[in-house]
């Protein structure tokens, strides 16, 4: 079984935002676990906290709910150390799920 960090699913989300909330990141890790079933996707409190911290100038907290990109994120950096790292075969099923409108559940 193939693990995806919280690191590369706050990376692809933040590819097409300045700043994601952790409703949508959960949300998106929804979609990353049915589109892809056979990966296990990390995004546990402790997971996110660990990307911050590794990740400080991609990163940073803009308030307790919200994570927005830091000053040397960009296109190039999340392709090279987050997008390679998933199995060729996969890396389009993975980048549909943050390129489509997130729908939330109303229940």
């Amino acid at each position: 079984m193939y693990v995806i960090d919280s690191a590369t699913i706050l990376a692809a989300s933040l590819l097409s935002q300045e700043a994601v909330s952790l409703k949508e990141l959960k949300l998106l890790a929804s979609k990353v676990r049915q589109a892809l079933p056979k990966f296990l996707v990390d995004l546990s409190h402790q997971a996110i906290s660990t990307a911050i911290e590794a990740y400080p100038n991609a990163f940073h907290r803009q308030d307790d709910f919200t994570i927005a990109r830091g000053l040397t994120f960009d296109a190039k950096f999340v392709d090279l150390f987050f997008i390679q790292a998933i199995p060729m075969e996969s890396r389009a099923k993975f980048l549909d799920c943050f390129n489509q409108p997130l729908k939330e559940n109303n229940s």
